[in-house]
């Protein structure tokens, strides 16, 4: 059977078994199973021969050979190709799977296809539409296909919103008019028809694509529209067919999502409007009208107690059938397609099992048994699809004809739902059918009492409702517990809703039903003993302290007017003096003239605006815009007042700020009709928005950069008087603000406390609380009896002395806390105060060498001795100077190489070596120099070497370090130096001087800083082929040093 080919038959689920006999093929072919089944030989025939033994029974050694034999040559060795035909999936692709074993090819394929013909055969029977059978798409097919129909919805979002406005704008005004009714509308079969041709007298937005909008007719709407959906539908079909029928291709989705939906509308409803497309369109357009009259309902009340009994019976069955359904309809195909799945890929070990002794034939038989088992869930499936959908089409039969429209949509959509909750709960039963069936009759009717379970639980919670009256629904409750508690007075609560919430604070938030809100603070004041309200003699305190206050604004104004003026008047000096500067002809002259100009023209073009344009005169323009070009910070009452001056401002009349009440005076005075008050106060708005501007502020900036940095002595000490007067006026005008704003708050309060003071009182008790708690917890309060609390009632003496003294602390802190922000000084001495009497020079030398004794007297007596010195301190400047000198030296000889380069350095080897050799003896100059050794050469330039370094191998390359790093730790200042490691061990392992060409120096005799300032000095002398670095170990400063090498680079690397 090697060539031949049987055939598997499936409803859904069909690439899984695919998949399952390619496993089994290359299994059973491995050598891998081969060699389990000798081991399984070898195992059955030791309990063969075991059993022979025993038994002393020889013919079961031979039942078992010939049974194993059999099996094994019989339903293992020969194979055959196995296709794979999947009902709901035509289009599966590959179904072929070759080299199966016959065993599970002839059961598999035998088994199955008594069940496919027990399903065709009663589809045959039972005779149901092409497009409502179960093997078209599974149970109750057609109904769950309309249903999800019924779900679609336009989910292009530019033609939703022109569709829902022109329901909104057109055909809702045409039916309010009586140009359409209801009726033609909700009974149309073809709603997207009924809603043409529009109106050319109404209108609506239609917004396009590409985001932009414009006002169409109806008519003109409605014609787009149709042209949307049209072009929608082709562009959306593919994504809509494969949601309605995953895993397949998408043009077999097309077609059987064509074919299935119009059979499927054409079986339940008829009409005209049958077709997939128009069943598409009609539930998308009725979908969009419910979205646009979505506030519209259909409902009934029922009229009986009886009545909403039964109702709600029906409802809580049919909502219990729903949930049961929900999980049954998924996962009971789907059962049957994995228990499918798992039975074919078992048969390699179920048929290792038949080659045991006494159970093969058991074995094969119940594995078989499975198999039919399997088989008959497809009858019964096409049983009760039957069943249910036969029921669907005699539901659905008094719209028949009619189509899907809008006054149907609703009960359509009931019913397919009925019928999905019924078909799914008896989906569930279906595996125990199947297995009752082979037990008795009775065995199945014990079912049918579970299926009836749910309805009559719901009848009997609706029947104990309707008898004891206790309806409870939307109740949610959690963590509750009650206990003693009693109330039988009777309470009735009607009327509109409201919100409550309850603050932070303990307050409560209650929002009405007609969205105002209100609020109740009882929750979180204090309820006390006595009451705690702002007083007459509390307002008094506080209008004293305004009075007061007053003055400190007053003050406060004034130096800043004081500040400004001076200003105004550096300023002067400083551009006089400028343009004194600016008429020579230098470079300075010509930068501060660029500089002038540009303000010059900022002035002039300000000067220009406020004469033409609101009515100053010119020596007004010029004095004002001269005092906005030198801050960005101009302020037109201050201005005004500098202007003017003191006196002048203080006869000013009117209510207002300065520069209000000038302009009021101006506007009064003046003839000329363009000098009005708001003319010259926008004139003053004008100039403080330009010069906060960018052209002020970078003419502003030249100016002052140029003078700043002049050569002038004179000019440059008026620019930086100028920028100290300026910010001085600056923060005077900011402090004078902020008075000001304090000032006027407090007075506000203090108008509302006299303005409310005969209507309402602010209760205090909650403040006082706080302030009270703070107190007591106050270590400096000890001395109060700290078992007061201000929510006692009955108050010992001490207690009540306690309350009376925070009470009052209380009242004197709001005091203090006012005045403190005005600036006040409690008990201020009098104005009046005498000043030092003197009359000539000499007085007043008298009085300050008497204020200096005074201040002399005031400090310490200290000795600074010698030994006074902190030696520490001494160590850090010494450094520091020493550092320093260090820099400064270095820097001349850095600049000193670059001039000079390697001929320079040469030379100050050579004039350094030349003063060391004059002052030496006679040997010591002699000309032995190629003759001596590396320590020699290290002595002859004060360089001593450490004991036991070894610098008999240090190469000539490195003789001129000795030389070098002596020179520096002269100009240094330093110790002189010492070699710690030549060419030798005395350096740590790993970077040892093997080669000669490296020599260290102690470097733990100096501070880091000036470790590297010499390594710098060295490694500029010596050269781009020496490397220099001084090497510092933190955990270890012994062991830092000054590291030399001689490593040549070449012109190409240095």
């Amino acid at each position: 059977m090697a060539g031949s080919t049987v055939e598997v038959f499936t409803v859904g689920g069909g690439e899984y078994l695919v998949n399952v006999f390619n496993a089994i093929a290359a299994w059973s072919g491995a050598g891998g199973y081969r060699a389990l089944l000798r081991v399984v030989m070898v195992m059955a025939f030791a309990m063969a021969l075991m059993t022979t033994a025993w038994n002393m029974d020889p013919r079961a050694l031979i039942r078992w050979f010939m049974q194993a034999t059999l099996m094994y040559m019989v339903l293992m060795v020969p194979t055959t190709s196995v296709k794979v035909t999947d009902r709901t999936n035509p289009g599966l692709a590959p179904a072929v799977v070759a080299n199966v074993p016959i065993g599970l090819a002839g059961i598999a394929s035998f088994t199955s296809q008594v069940g496919d013909y027990l399903t065709t055969s009663a589809e045959t029977v039972f005779v149901m539409p092409a497009a409502l059978r179960y093997s078209t798409g599974g149970m109750i097919y057609g109904a769950k296909l309309l249903d999800a129909t019924q779900g679609l919805r336009v989910d292009d979002p530019t033609l939703a919103m022109n569709v829902n406005e022109h329901f909104r704008q057109c055909v809702f005004y045409d039916v309010l008019m009586g140009r359409k009714t209801i009726q033609s509308l909700t009974q149309a079969p073809d709603l997207l028809a009924a809603m043409g041709p529009g109106s050319v007298s109404l209108s609506q937005v239609y917004r396009y694509p590409d985001g932009s909008s414009n006002i169409q007719s109806c008519q003109s709407a409605y014609t787009l529209i149709v042209a949307s959906w049209n072009t929608y539908y082709n562009a959306a079909l593919p994504h809509i067919a494969g949601q309605f029928f995953p895993g397949i291709g998408a043009s077999a989705a097309q077609t059987r999502f064509a074919n299935d939906v119009g059979g499927v509308g054409a079986a339940a409803l008829g009409g005209s409007g049958t077709s997939a497309q128009a069943l598409t369109r009609q539930a998308m357009m009725v979908n969009a009208m419910t979205d646009a009259v979505s506030s519209f309902s259909n409902s009934q009340a029922q009229s009986t107690v009886d009545a909403f009994a039964a109702n709600r019976a029906d409802i809580q069955t049919r909502n219990t059938y729903a949930t049961i359904a929900a999980g049954a309809m998924k996962w009971v195909p789907l059962l049957n397609i994995v228990l499918t799945v798992v039975f074919y890929a078992m048969f390699p070990i179920i048929f290792l099992l038949t080659l045991l002794p006494n159970s093969g034939i058991g074995v094969i038989k119940g594995y078989i048994t499975g198999f039919f088992y399997l088989a008959s869930w497809g009858p019964l499936f096409v049983v009760l699809n039957m069943i249910f959908m036969t029921r669907w089409q005699a539901s659905l039969a008094s719209w028949n004809g009619g189509g899907l429209t809008a006054a149907n949509f609703a009960g359509v959509s009931a019913i397919n739902q009925d019928a999905g909750a019924l078909a799914g709960f008896m989906i569930m039963s279906v595996p125990f059918i199947a297995a009752g069936m082979a037990k008795g009759a009775m065995s199945i009717a014990s079912h049918s009492t579970s299926f009836l379970a749910p309805s009559q639980n719901a009848a009997e919670q609706a029947a104990a409702e309707q008898t004891t009256g206790n309806y409870a629904y939307g109740n949610r409750q959690f963590h509750n517990l009650t206990a003693n508690q009693s109330n039988d007075a009777p309470t009735w609560t009607t009327g509109a809703g409201q919100f409550l919430t309850r603050n932070a604070d303990g307050g409560m938030t209650r929002v009405s039903g007609d969205g105002s809100t209100s609020y109740d603070v009882g929750g979180g004041v204090s309820a006390l003993t006595f009451s705690l309200q702002s007083s007459q003699d509390f307002g008094r305190n506080m209008e004293q302290s305004l009075t007061q206050g007053a003055g400190i604004v007053e003050q406060k104004r004034q130096a800043a007017s004081d500040a400004w003026s001076t200003s105004n008047s550096s300023s002067t000096r400083l551009f006089d003096t400028a343009q004194r500067v600016a008429s020579s002809n230098t470079e300075e002259g010509r930068g501060l003239n660029n500089s002038l100009a540009r303000v010059h023209d900022v002035q002039s073009q300000w000067s220009s605006t406020l004469t033409a344009n609101h009515g100053f005169t010119k020596s007004e323009s010029d004095e004002l815009t001269r005092q906005a070009s030198t801050s960005s910070s101009f302020d037109a009452n201050l201005a005004i007042t500098s202007m003017l001056g003191p006196e002048k401002v203080a006869a000013l009349k009117g209510s207002g700020s300065v520069a209000q009440k000038w302009a009021s005076q101006q506007s009064r005075d003046s003839k000329d009709s363009a000098r009005t008050e708001q003319s010259l106060l926008d004139g003053l708005s004008y100039l403080e928005r330009q010069s906060r501007g960018d052209s002020a502020r970078e003419a502003r900036e030249s100016f002052y950069r140029q003078t700043s940095s002049s050569s002038n002595s004179q000019l440059r000490g008026l620019s930086q008087e100028v920028s100290q007067d300026l910010r001085h006026a600056q923060s005077a005008s900011e402090e004078a603000s902020r008075a000001e704003d304090t000032f006027q708050r407090w007075q506000n309060a203090q108008s509302e406390f006299k303005r409310n003071g005969f209507s309402l009182s602010r209760n205090e008790n909650q403040d006082f609380v706080r302030f009270a708690q703070g107190q007591m917890l106050d270590p400096a309060n000890r001395h109060l009896d700290q078992s007061y609390h201000p929510g006692l009632i009955n108050l010992t003496p001490t207690q009540a002395a306690t309350e009376q003294t925070l009470l009052k602390r209380y009242m004197d802190n709001k005091i203090a806390t006012m005045q403190a922000e005005l600036g006040l000084i409690p008990q201020a001495p009098k104005q009046t105060i005498a000043g030092p009497s003197f009359s000539n020079g000499e007085d007043i030398q008298r009085i300050g060498r008497a204020g200096m004794a005074g201040v002399a007297g005031q400090g310490p007596q200290v000795e600074v001795a010698s030994h006074a010195a902190d030696h520490s301190i001494d160590g850090q400047v010494g450094d520091r100077l020493t550092s320093s000198h260090a820099a400064m030296k270095e820097h001349g000889d850095s600049m000193r190489n670059d001039v000079l380069g390697d001929g320079g350095r040469q030379a100050d080897i050579v004039r350094q070596s030349v003063g060391d050799r004059l002052s030496s003896s006679l040997w010591g100059t002699m000309p032995l120099t190629t003759m001596l050794t590396p320590r020699e050469q290290a002595a002859a330039v004060r360089a001593s070497a450490k004991p036991g370094v070894n610098l008999s191998g240090v190469s000539e390359k490195m003789w001129p370090a000795f030389n070098t790093v002596t020179l520096a730790a002269k100009g240094l200042n330093l110790p002189a130096p010492v070699v710690t490691s030549g060419r030798d061990g005395q350096h740590m392992s790993g970077s040892r001087h093997y080669s000669g060409n490296a020599l260290d120096f102690r470097g733990n005799n100096i501070s880091i800083a000036q470790g590297r300032q010499m390594a710098t000095m060295v490694g500029r002398r010596l050269g781009p082929d020496y490397d220099v670095v001084f090497e510092t170990f933190p955990h270890d400063p012994s062991r830092n040093h000054l590291h030399t090498e001689y490593d040549p680079k070449g012109k190409g690397r240095r």
